[in-house]
């Protein structure tokens, strides 16, 4: 969402965790039917990841991980979204936004998300345009997966994979 914006400026306007921060609680709190002041965003990073959770004034309302690809610095994997209580609020799509205005502002250009078949997730992604990649079954889980990624780069077109 933000990242449109900061795209169609060509590089004149930023990204800043203050600015995503700011406009996610503002968005959050709409979401909630709160007053913004009891609405907090909070990044909590370490080695390996970020996590994002949103707290309203009831407590934690939900919080999605984003991990930095092992070789490439160019891709970020996005997952657990979770604890979005009464998941039909929209919160998770809001989670799934600000990831992806978080990782733009970072400097990564793709993001990586797999989900369970039939998971909300699902429809999440399809919502915000994103391509899927590939379905498989994991041998772990014995779950069909759908693995999903999405140029940051790009606004409102999803992207094909094509074999070269």
């Amino acid at each position: 969402m933000l990242r449109q914006e900061a795209i169609e400026s060509n590089g004149t306007k930023s990204l800043s965790y203050g600015k995503i921060q700011s406009e996610y609680i503002k968005l959050f709190a709409e979401k909630l039917k709160v007053d913004a002041s009891t609405v907090k965003v909070e990044f909590s990073t370490t080695e390996n990841a970020t996590v994002m959770s949103i707290y309203g004034p009831t407590g934690g309302e939900g919080n999605i991980t984003m991990y930095s690809f092992p070789v490439c610095c160019g891709l970020c994997v996005i997952g657990n979204i979770c604890g979005v209580s009464n998941r039909q609020r929209g919160l998770a799509s809001l989670l799934s936004e600000m990831a992806q205005d978080y990782a733009y502002s970072n400097g990564y250009t793709i993001v990586l998300a797999s989900d369970k078949v039939a998971n909300y997730t699902e429809n999440i992604f399809n919502k915000q345009l994103w391509s899927k990649a590939v379905e498989f079954k994991n041998r772990r889980t014995k779950n069909q997966v759908h693995l999903h990624f999405k140029n940051l780069e790009t606004i409102n077109k999803p992207i094909t994979l094509t074999a070269e």
